[in-house]
């Protein structure tokens, strides 16, 4: 067995398909998804790599390859994007929690589904090893989707709390005589 195989990362060209350990037949079979589905893709449900069984794991931990393959590179940054945006706003939300245990809650919650998806793509992408975590919200599984929407609910009750302000506040009564 080459040794790049050993380490996880795609052999050479001229390997064959048994000389491939599984992670690496995984991040090939990846990386030609990616690349197959060019600007635009070849539309949902007909990608070849994705819909002839190349990608082994492919509803769950390498989710990102097919739908990369299938909408292509723009539609694989309009996801990352949806990501970048979702973590700027659990930031934004940290700053204006009214508190400090919320403001500690959502960069944690925040910080944990930005790992999740930089790990994820760095992984399709052959960045890192095969690890196996999940892309939040997309990756089929029961238990990921749960925590992810637990977590953004988190989220949204530290966003509705800052909202709502202090009521025993002049400012929030209108009572300004007081003051």
């Amino acid at each position: 067995m080459p040794a790049a195989c050993a380490g996880g990362l795609p052999p050479a060209a001229g390997s064959t398909a048994s000389e491939l350990s599984p992670a690496a037949y995984h991040l090939r079979q990846s990386l030609i998804a990616i690349s197959s589905g060019g600007l635009l893709g070849q539309g949902l449900g007909e990608g070849l790599q994705s819909s002839h069984g190349f990608i082994p794991m492919m509803r769950t931990d390498f989710i990102f390859a097919v739908l990369a393959e299938e909408l292509g590179f723009i539609g694989a940054f309009t996801i990352i994007m949806l990501f970048v945006f979702l973590v700027w706003r659990g930031i934004k939300i940290a700053m204006n929690a009214p508190d400090m245990l919320g403001s500690l809650i959502a960069i944690g919650v925040t910080s944990l589904i930005a790992i999740e998806v930089i790990i994820n793509i760095a992984v399709v992408t052959s960045t890192i090893p095969v690890t196996g975590m999940p892309l939040p919200f997309i990756s089929s599984g029961g238990t990921s989707m749960l925590l992810s929407a637990a977590a953004v609910g988190v989220l949204l009750n530290i966003a509705s709390q800052t909202d709502q302000g202090d009521p025993e506040s002049p400012a929030d009564t209108g009572d300004d005589m007081h003051a």
